[in-house]
């Protein structure tokens, strides 16, 4: 069968065949290798009596694939309002030097503490100083996007129509919409399709190849982590940043969904409230012909990451397994990892992550990033306000990594750090 829109273009059906041998004359055979010489076999007659051939005609029938469709956002961007400010939307305040557009606006509501502070009153380390606007009071002139994130604990609190209302307000106004959730259903189709964006990926996105997975020969750099919320995005940022200040092609594969903001060449959007509607074989072609589309750009190295943690803490519930952002990872089969990792991590623990990496990848642990802060001993517990770590504790988790694993800490929040770690990358690869 003649495969139209497919690297792989031949498809045939299994069988045995009697073929002839050495010894005995004839034997049966099955499998591709047999197959590949019928095909040889039809192809040469048809060059030595027509001096051409054409697959179409020498296959017995013939299937077409439709194009995969290309998950890009439909309008550009200007000036943006973000909403609301909440963990995915720090990024974009810490780094907007990174973006296309300007950050013109940044919003809350007023219940949640937010309005009338400062960015950088809300972000430790942060040098932002735009002051954080009520929604509901906000100038709509002054901007050309909404940018708006994931609202599933305000819609707890103010009910799911206040997002709704803002949708059509957003529309009423002429303004484009960028959205990190799903699209609510009434706004999925009809005339104002060309305004709104919600990242997704599912089989129509996918290229149609029966499994065959492409080999890159750039280097790839993964950045994984222990947990949740530890800056894996920030640092996928900083390495981004100091990569291309040094001069280097850079491509990129993202997992959350303001990845393409920042420029991403890729996105698998399988991060908090992802829209991936794809089975185990399909996500590995899926990530595997992301790094393939990046290898054509003839970058210098690809950087990917990964969401929340490896490997599971502990085996009493099922959901603690992470065993998609496994697949994931296994399907960018990196060269090279960079491991996040918090303060209080026990080190078997990290160091069991570490061999999971390893042996599911054959790449190397080539660092460890802690994110530098701690949460305080008091009655709150994890609810509590998280700290800077002391210097001395740096000191004293540099020096235990090192003798305990023989692997590299760098803190994250530290200029010089994130310097030497990309000159270690450097190293590696060279």
């Amino acid at each position: 069968m003649y495969v139209e829109n497919s690297i792989v273009n031949i498809v045939g059906k299994i069988r045995n065949m009697r073929v002839a041998w050495t010894s005995p004359d004839y034997i049966i055979v099955r499998g591709n290798s047999y197959l590949c010489a019928l095909i040889t076999l039809k192809i040469a007659e048809s060059l030595q009596d027509q001096k051409k051939f054409q697959l179409s005609q020498i296959c017995t029938s013939q299937h077409h694939n439709e194009k995969p469709v290309k998950a890009e956002v439909p309008f550009s961007i200007s000036k943006a309002m973000i909403f609301p400010f909440n963990k995915e939307m720090h990024a974009i305040a810490r780094y907007e030097e990174m973006l296309s557009f300007e950050a013109a606006k940044y919003c809350s509501l007023r219940i949640t503490g937010q309005v009338g502070r400062t960015v950088a009153d809300i972000l430790p380390g942060c040098r932002n100083k735009k002051v954080i606007q009520d929604i509901n009071t906000v100038a709509w002139d002054e901007f050309d996007t909404l940018i708006i994130g994931h609202t599933g604990e305000l819609d707890r609190i103010i009910g799911a129509g206040f997002k709704k209302d803002l949708f059509q307000k957003s529309l009423a106004f002429g303004k484009n919409v960028y959205s990190l959730d799903p699209l609510p259903d009434e706004f999925k189709s009809g005339a104002f399709s060309s305004k709104l964006f919600s990242l997704g990926f599912d089989e129509k996105n996918l290229e149609k190849r029966f499994g065959k997975l492409y080999k890159t020969n750039k280097p790839v750099l993964a950045v994984i982590g222990t947990n949740s919320q530890q800056g894996k995005f920030s640092l996928q940022l900083e390495l981004r940043k100091n990569f291309l200040r040094r001069g280097y092609i850079v491509g990129q594969i993202g997992t959350e969904a303001t990845s393409p903001l920042f420029g991403f060449d890729e996105v698998f959007p399988c991060g908090y409230n992802g829209q991936v509607s794809l089975d185990l074989p399909q996500t590995i072609a899926a990530v595997n012909g992301m790094i393939w589309n990046i290898t054509q750009k003839d970058v210098d190295i690809i950087i990917a990451g990964a969401q929340s943690g490896f490997i599971a803490y502990n085996d009493y519930n099922a959901m603690m397994y992470p065993i998609y952002h496994q697949l994931y990872f296994t399907a960018l089969q990196p060269d090279a990892v960079i491991l996040c990792i918090n303060p209080f991590d026990d080190v078997s623990f990290v160091r069991r992550t570490i061999y999971a990496a390893e042996g599911l990848s054959c790449g190397k642990v080539i660092g460890i990033v802690c994110f530098p802060f701690d949460v305080m001993s008091n009655w709150q517990g994890n609810f509590g306000k998280k700290m800077r770590i002391s210097k001395l504790r740096e000191e004293e988790l540099k020096r235990m990594y090192k003798n305990d694993l023989n692997k590299k800490v760098y803190m994250l929040d530290r200029e010089d750090d994130t310097n030497k770690l990309v000159l270690d990358c450097i190293n590696f690869f060279c």
